[in-house]
């Protein structure tokens, strides 16, 4: 007989256990409601509970009262928590029940955080993030991210995009209460958004040929400069934004401005060559006049010289026709003579040395 009823005693328990169980996790759900009825009714069947547990422990005795003790400081641990914070993190401490629930004011710092039966805590980064939106898997997340904007014209184009962010940490409790979601999916869903947004203002003002070659940076300046008040407004700080590569427009357009890129190269080529040319034709006209500058010179240097010679030569002449007199020939005629007289002369001829007379 009390083999028997040490068996019965253990099933009504484990009934009661596994009844207890379903029960407070249904209480657990109502209680953590966002609804004011169901916190409402998480407490009466709490109540009620509690109530058919010490009834049942009347009846069956301490066996009974103490499997309702050992399931409620089971209940109490499992429903308190201990997490642990980051690095670079901060957490969001969020109470789930009573007429305060709701974010806390005050962000939680890094370390070691013990939430009670009706807290959760939500970590968000305050160091800068960068995110990829791609058309391929195997960057970013799976699925086609690539952001798809508007051109001047109407041309519309694709492109895989890059951007660098931050929360700001004293903003954080609001910026989840804003959004009420994690970090990650602020990022994928409402930021993703709004580049979109600031990419088709912006692309309204350029063609699609500019976008794809020198108007690329200006561009997504004029992205970034309308994104960043945006993201500000929300506690976010953008650091940068950038393309992954060039952008895609439809196939018919990529056609035609590659067309037109072609040609505007020619252009540039044609008119590269036509510089070229004539910067050979001036470098050739400068080297022709130096040479006839050189020769000019070399003549007139010549004739300068040969001018200075003549003037000297006819100086020198001059010189020596203004010295010579009739005496100094004679002196000259009479150094030079030996003495010897001819000894036939022509008829009329006068001697070479005219000798003195009385009286010259």
């Amino acid at each position: 007989m009390e083999f028997k009823e040490t068996v019965k005693r253990c099933g009504i328990v484990m009934g009661l256990s596994l009844v207890g169980v379903y029960l407070l996790g249904l209480i657990t759900n109502l209680l953590t409601s966002s609804s004011d009825l169901g916190v409402a009714l998480g407490l009466v069947l709490s109540g009620a509970v509690a109530v058919g547990l010490i009834a049942s422990g009347v009846q069956y005795g301490r066996a009974v009262l103490k499997a309702i003790g050992l399931l409620a400081i089971v209940f109490f641990i499992g429903a308190c928590g201990c997490e642990r914070i980051g690095p670079g993190y901060v957490g969001v401490m969020v109470d789930m029940t009573g007429t305060n629930r709701g974010v806390l004011d005050t962000p939680v710092v890094t370390g070691w955080v013990f939430t009670g039966p009706n807290q959760q805590v939500y970590e968000f980064p305050t160091f800068i993030q960068r995110y990829p939106w791609t058309q391929t898997p195997t960057e970013g997340s799976e699925h086609d991210e690539s952001i798809t904007f508007n051109a001047k014209g109407g041309v519309s184009m694709t492109a895989d995009v890059a951007i660098a962010l931050k929360f700001e940490e004293a903003r954080i409790p609001e910026i989840f209460v804003t959004f009420k979601v994690k970090p990650e999916a602020i990022i994928d869903g409402w930021v993703h958004d709004r580049v979109r947004d600031a990419m088709n203002d912006a692309a309204a003002k350029y063609e699609a040929v500019e976008i794809l070659s020198s108007g690329k940076e200006a561009f997504m300046k004029d992205a970034a400069d309308r994104l960043r008040p945006i993201l500000d407004a929300r506690g976010i700080k953008l650091d940068s934004l950038s393309l992954l590569g060039s952008p895609r427009p439809p196939q018919n357009i990529a056609q035609a401005i590659n067309a037109v890129i072609e040609q505007t190269q020619a252009s540039l080529q044609a008119v590269q060559k036509v510089a070229m040319v004539k910067a050979q034709a001036d470098q050739q006209a400068a080297q022709a006049d130096g040479q006839r500058r050189a020769l000019v010179a070399e003549a007139e240097g010549r004739a300068t010289a040969t001018l200075t010679e003549a003037k000297a030569q006819a100086e020198a002449n001059r010189l020596l026709s203004d010295s010579l007199s009739t005496n100094l020939i004679q002196y000259r005629m009479i150094d030079k003579w030996n003495g010897t007289v001819p000894t036939t002369s022509l008829g009329g001829a006068t001697p070479l040395i005219q000798l003195p007379t009385k009286g010259n």
